[in-house]
């Protein structure tokens, strides 16, 4: 195993390798950690290619300290930027994407308690009486109700 390690040579195809690698490991668990190791790997390949006389020791230390500024760097822009607002902030929240909308009561509301029809389901509904079939728009959420007027 040893003699493996000693003849192997780290040439810039390796490092080519390594990027893709890293870039293929990125899209099956994206969460940006390998595409900074994978633009390590690509410096490494440049760097490589221009002086091929590096040593595996050298290279591996040189990728370690890229790989480590690399790392470094992307969590400094990310920092940075900060979030990215949301094109619909109701995604994935159903009752608050209600909020403002006229739904029909298909159930009495009497002392405050009835159900409503959104699209084809029916949910909870809180506020003043209202007949069956009387148009209310929704004011709130409350968990699986919805507060109307």
């Amino acid at each position: 195993m040893e003699q493996l390690v000693l003849e192997l040579s780290f040439t810039h195809w390796m490092w080519l390798v390594a990027l893709f690698l890293f870039l293929f490991l990125e899209m099956l668990a994206p969460g940006i950690a390998f595409l900074w190791l994978g633009i390590a790997a690509g410096a490494m390949a440049g760097l490589v290619f221009v002086l091929s006389d590096l040593s595996w020791e050298m290279q591996t230390f040189i990728f370690t300290l890229l790989a480590v500024a690399s790392v470094m760097v992307g969590r400094r822009v990310i920092k940075e930027q900060g979030d990215i607002p949301s094109e619909n902030e109701t995604l994935n929240q159903r009752g608050n994407s209600m909020i403002g909308r006229t739904v029909t009561v298909v159930v009495p509301i009497e002392n405050g308690k009835g159900k409503v029809k959104v699209g084809d389901s029916l949910w909870l509904a809180t506020g003043p009486d209202k007949k069956k079939g009387d148009s209310v728009t929704v004011a709130d959420v409350n968990g699986t109700e919805l507060a109307v007027e």
